[in-house]
């Protein structure tokens, strides 16, 4: 439960220092949220 707090947080994170949602940041999400969730 820990893992996918920090995971998510992280991925937050990147797209606020980004400012918009790249491409790797979504590939992330969508594989973030297939593979934990």
């Amino acid at each position: 439960m820990k893992r996918e707090r920090c995971v998510k947080r992280r991925i937050l994170f990147v797209i606020r220092q980004h400012g918009l949602v790249n491409e790797k940041t979504l590939y992330l999400f969508t594989y973030t949220k297939e593979g934990i969730l």
